[in-house]
Parts: C-alpha cells; structure tokens; sequence
C-alpha cells in the first residue's frame, strides 16, 4: 500500500509540474508582445506618434511569429480581433487630422485586445466596470428629463466606452454580448423619440446587462491549465486504483482456488 501512495504522490507532483512547464512556456511567448502594446498605448498618451507607430510596426513582425495557438483562448475570432484592432491602430497613428481622444481609444482598444488573449487571470478590460456602470446609472437618472437630447449624449458615452472593451470581450466570451450590442446599435441608429417610459426602461436594462457581463466572467472564469491538470491526474488516480483493485481481486481468487485444492486432497 506504500508502494501504490507513493505511485500516487509521484503522478499528482509530475502533473502538477508539468502544468507549471506550460504555463510557464506559454506566458514568456506572449511577455514580449503584452509589453510592447503596452509601450505603444503610453506613446500615444503622449503623443508621440511617430515612435508609437514604428514600435506597431515591430509588434507587427512579432505577431506574425509568435505561437498563437499557446494561448488560452486562441481561435480564428481571436485572430481576427487582433487583425481589426492593429490596423484600427496603425490607421490612428497615421493619422494627422483625428483627434487626440478617438486615436487613444482605438490604440487602447488594441491594448485591451492583446491582453485578453493571454491573459485570463486578471484581464485589463474589467477595469472598465466602475466607470460603464456609472455612466450606465447616470443613463437612468437623465432618461427621466423630458428632452431626450441628453439621454442620446450620454448613451453615446455609454457605446464609446462599450466599444473600447468590446474586442477583448469577443476574445474572452464573457457572455452573450448579441443583446447589448443590438439594442445600443437600435437606439442610437432609431431617429424616433422615445417617451420617458421607454428611455427609463432601456436605461434599467441596459444597467443590468452590463453588470451581468462581469459577473458572469468572474463566475465562469477558470484556468484551463488547472482543469487540464485535474482531469489528467484524476485519470491516472482512477487507472492506479482500479489497478490495485485488480490486484486484490486477483489475489483472493488465487487463494481461494488454493483453498478448495486443498480440501479436494483432504
């Protein structure tokens, strides 16, 4: 029984360290590509576009050579989001007559995006929940005027903020994002005027939806390295024991079949 704990302690100490050799791979292909999007958002910050745009440039030539498929959450919308924020960005950089506030929006936009492909921990997106949610409750509060002028102002607030996370939400899936998406595009694109009813309605929903975004990704976040490791060492836990059920099984055939040769001599 020794034998087979110390079996057992030797499988869950290699699983476990071979997780760690993974993600420990994984996360040095993607530091060098996290750090210079990094660097390129500070740039624009301040305004130095040129410098900014050929550190793009070098994320770029590092894109294309990086593993993709050691990320966590790679797929062929996840690279496409990173297709359509680069150039999203490289087009704000190049750009001399945008202004300050769209060009750092967009080149944010592509940060957040970089991020949420490698990292699933901790993303950056979701420090974006304080500040959407009060813009949402500042939504219910002016959907009760009369004039719907500023209700439409801070409901295009509410979708340029939306818009900046909403790549790295696609990469993530931190939920169904069809409902939010559709009713922003409805409103803002409607050119009826809405009754206060209506407004205050939307206004309420939309808080709900966008809280229920976090929520849900701090509720179904998971570290696919760690149910990897789980379902591997339970694997090979249920193969040892079933192993050493085997062998007692075994075992006590074997005596009882010594057994009753016994009495056939007697």
């Amino acid at each position: 029984m020794r034998y087979v704990k110390g079996i057992l302690l030797f499988l869950v100490c290699f699983g476990w360290l071979g997780v760690q050799n993974v993600q420990a791979s994984s996360e040095s292909h993607w530091t060098d590509v996290s750090k210079t999007a990094d660097l390129v958002l500070q740039l624009t910050k301040q305004e130095n576009l040129t410098e900014a745009n050929q550190l793009l440039e070098s994320f770029n030539h590092t894109w294309q050579n990086v593993n993709h498929e050691q990320s966590p959450f790679f797929d062929t919308e996840s690279e496409q989001a990173i297709s359509l924020t680069l150039q999203q960005a490289q087009v704000a950089l190049q750009s001399s007559d945008m202004e300050q506030v769209e060009r750092v929006d967009r080149v944010t936009t592509f940060r957040l995006a970089v991020d949420a492909v490698s990292n699933n921990s901790q993303p950056l997106w979701l420090l974006s929940e304080t500040s959407l949610l009060k813009a949402a409750e500042e939504l219910k509060v002016v959907a009760e005027d009369q004039t719907s002028d500023v209700f439409y102002q801070q409901l295009n607030e509410i979708n340029r903020q939306y818009q900046v996370i909403r790549p790295a939400l696609s990469i993530q899936a931190a939920s169904d994002l069809y409902f939010i998406d559709t009713q922003l595009d409805t409103f803002l694109s409607s050119k009826k005027q809405l009754d206060v009813g209506a407004r205050t309605a939307y206004a309420a929903q939309l808080e709900e939806d966008i809280q229920t975004m976090y929520e849900e990704y701090d509720q179904e976040e998971a570290d696919p390295s760690l149910w990897w490791m789980i379902f591997t060492i339970g694997g090979m836990i249920i193969v040892s024991l079933s192993y050493v059920g085997w062998r007692k099984y075994a075992a006590s055939q074997v005596k009882h079949q010594e057994k009753e040769k016994e009495k056939e001599k007697m």
